[in-house]
């Protein structure tokens, strides 16, 4: 399992040198990589996330009613739009 925290301020060539091991292929140097979790983390979507929330809490929904799928495609494209800037 390999954590990667903080993708949104990591250099772009980190992820071009572990792209190889994320690519579908048998063996790289010897080694298979198809069992391997890679997991990245980031804090792109917070600030949306977070102001979602508080609208919803201000409206009377409950935290625990808020659903991703009720916010996903906002999201995405709010997360798009800030990694284009």
């Amino acid at each position: 399992m390999f954590i990667f925290d903080e993708m949104d301020t990591m250099h772009a060539d980190v992820m071009d040198g572990i792209k190889p091991f994320m690519d579908y292929q048998n063996k790289l140097d010897g080694v298979s990589y198809s069992n391997a979790i890679f997991i990245f983390l980031s804090n792109n979507g917070s600030t949306f996330i977070t102001q979602t929330t508080l609208d919803s809490l201000k409206a009377g929904k409950e935290r625990e009613k808020l659903k991703l799928k009720d916010m996903e495609t906002d999201l995405s494209l709010f997360i798009y739009r800030k990694s284009d800037t």
